[in-house]
């Protein structure tokens, strides 16, 4: 690496300093539209609930990003501090689940982050 002096501001800049300086930016992450969490076209007042409040977990843990990129085998049986940290949220805000709801809330959320809520509810009214 060779240091080069640039008199004109007195600063030492390095090739590699200058090799970063000129890489553009990572794009910016792909924008699913993960929907506004309000599920009104389910009819069953329970599953709504259980996604309107997993939604909510998801938003405000910032999980949505985690969901999208996660290859989760179960996550009812799950030790990941990411998925203990969205379950948390979700019994603060009020929510009962039980293992199975749970884990159910999770595939779907996972969806919705992966596919869009759109899609969710294209393939929930099928």
């Amino acid at each position: 690496m060779s240091i080069t002096d640039n008199t004109d501001n007195n600063s030492i800049m390095t090739d590699t300093e200058s090799v970063f300086s000129v890489v553009p930016p990572p794009p910016p992450e792909s924008k699913i539209n993960i929907g506004d969490g309000q599920f009104a076209y389910i009819n069953d007042k329970r599953i709504r609930n259980n996604l309107q409040n997993g939604w909510q977990a998801v938003t405000i843990t910032e999980s949505w990003h985690y969901l999208n990129t996660v290859k989760m085998e179960t996550f009812m049986w799950s030790s990941d501090p990411k998925v203990y940290e969205i379950g948390n949220k979700m019994s603060e805000l009020g929510a009962g689940h039980s293992g199975a709801s749970f884990g159910a809330t999770m595939r779907s959320l996972e969806y919705i982050a992966k596919h869009g809520e759109p899609s969710f509810r294209n393939q929930y009214s099928i």
